[in-house]
């Protein structure tokens, strides 16, 4: 049995690569073959029918050109690819044949892989792993050099994949073969990692690093990261690994985020505070979304310093291997002491007061036993923890949370997850607190804080977490004078 498709109504002829060939031939032979049965001649029947589709929907279109003369060629060609080195802009891939020195622009709508052109041009019938082994990565010996044209605004540039490890001698041999058949007046190299910052005279470099001391510059915090840039208001998705130019300072720091760069000041704000305590990279300069518009999209090295601050190439593998290793140095076990049950007074507190108290009053206590002059703290004193776990016994709420903890469901469903944490903020509310401390809690008022208002904060153990930041989820009472 065969099946025959011609959709020029013309002769059967030879398969040919010329772009624009309006013919498609394909011979299915021995699907005869007795020893198939009817499902498995259905699916092969139905799997060259998909080919031919693909086929089909590609026979107009240009699988490459062996030079670019003109803008029109490159828009030609151009096609979006998740093997794109810089996203959102127009991207060509390349092909240079070192035994004979032929460069081969590729449509990527056509061959999604360089390996894929190559394998059907049969330059080489080395495919998976081979293919890699020879030919990938950089080798000096390789037959073939890969890479990819992508248009800018006011220039093209030549890159290899971040993590091919090349040498100068292939940046060199590969850039003057592109040069030779490309009509682009400005054809810069662009190092997608560190390794391909290499020296090369002849070879223009796309300035992709930077290390310039700007005027009104403003250091929030220092540091060193490696992340993708991301220009926006608000990250939507996750952070991990962003270093997020924005407008102004961001009201909480998201987990995980590599850093950030602001147009507006606001070095005062929680996030910028709890930066500087990571020691995550940041800083404030006008217009920096439009100064950053360059990286956008791209993974680099930022190092920010007192006087100035640093941008270099990095890569996906880079940013990676930072989070993952500061993820490892943030994990720590959490303590908190429930024996303690003294209403203690800032004054008699120490930063290693943390399990009793949390941070934000242990803290303020070290403050006021420094005695730094001119820095004065008001006076205050602290309901330890031992009073929080009171209050979740004698309320029977202890078994309702941790049924909130194993509930999976909640981890996966924001809306489900709502619903439940007002239910237990509702029982919260509704609890009662016990009677022998809420009568020191008045005593303690009326003896210190006659006539005068107070301001109700909460302190906890968990707050300002490098992957979690509790700032704004409890309410602080201003000026309360009714105990």
């Amino acid at each position: 049995m065969g099946i025959y498709l011609d959709n020029s109504a013309a002769a059967p002829v030879a398969c040919s690569k010329t772009p624009g060939r309006n013919s498609v031939i394909v011979y299915l032979m021995n699907l005869g073959n007795k020893s198939w049965g009817n499902k498995t001649k259905q699916a092969f029947c139905l799997l060259m029918l998909l080919l031919l589709l693909r086929a089909s929907c590609h026979s107009e279109a240009v699988p490459y050109l062996e030079s670019i003369n003109s803008e029109s060629d490159f828009t030609s060609l151009a096609a979006p690819s998740f093997l794109a080195t810089s996203q959102d802009l127009p991207m060509v891939m390349l092909v240079l044949d070192r035994a004979d020195g032929a460069v081969y622009y590729i449509n990527t709508a056509v061959y999604p892989l360089h390996s894929d052109f190559i394998n059907a041009q049969y330059l080489s019938f080395d495919k998976g792993t081979d293919f890699d082994r020879e030919n990938n990565r950089g080798r000096e010996t390789g037959r073939f050099l890969m890479g990819f044209l992508v248009k800018r605004k006011n220039c093209y540039t030549l890159e290899f994949w971040s993590d091919n490890s090349v040498t100068s001698e292939l940046i060199r041999e590969l850039y003057s073969a592109v040069k030779a058949a490309f009509f682009g007046a400005c054809l810069e190299f662009n190092p997608l990692s560190q390794g391909q910052l290499l020296p090369i005279a002849e070879v223009p470099f796309f300035k992709l690093y930077i290390d310039e001391i700007l005027p009104r510059y403003q250091l929030i915090s220092e540091g060193v990261s490696y992340g993708k840039v991301v220009i926006s208001e608000r990250l939507r998705g996750h952070s991990k690994g962003v270093i997020h130019i924005r407008k102004d300072s961001p009201k909480s720091l998201k987990p995980d985020l590599a850093g950030f760069v602001t147009s507006q000041p606001g070095d005062l704000s929680h996030a910028c505070i709890l930066a500087r305590s990571l020691n995550l990279p940041a800083f404030h300069m006008p217009d920096a979304e439009n100064y950053f518009r360059r990286f956008e999209g791209r993974h680099i090295r930022f190092e920010v310093r007192h006087g100035t601050f640093s941008v270099t190439p990095g890569s996906p593998m880079k940013t990676y291997q930072f989070v993952t290793e500061r993820s490892c140095r943030r994990k720590r076990t959490l303590y908190a002491d429930f024996e303690w049950k003294k209403l203690t007074e800032l004054k008699d507190q120490l930063a290693s007061d943390i399990p009793r108290f949390g941070a934000k009053s242990a803290n303020l206590g070290q403050v006021v036993n420094f005695g730094i002059p001119g820095i004065e703290i008001p006076l205050g004193f602290t309901i330890p923890f031992y009073y929080y776990g009171q209050f979740i016994r004698e309320n029977g709420l202890g078994t309702y949370i941790s049924a909130l903890l194993e509930d999976r469901d909640l981890y996966r469903d924001r809306i489900l997850r709502k619903e439940r944490l007002a239910g237990l903020r509702k029982r919260i509310q509704a609890g009662k607190i016990n009677p022998v401390l809420a009568e020191a809690v008045r005593a303690k008022l009326a003896g210190d804080f006659a006539g005068k208002g107070v301001f109700v904060r909460s302190s906890t153990n968990s707050e300002d977490m490098p992957n979690f930041t509790g700032a704004g989820l409890y309410t602080t009472v201003p000026n309360m004078r009714d105990a």
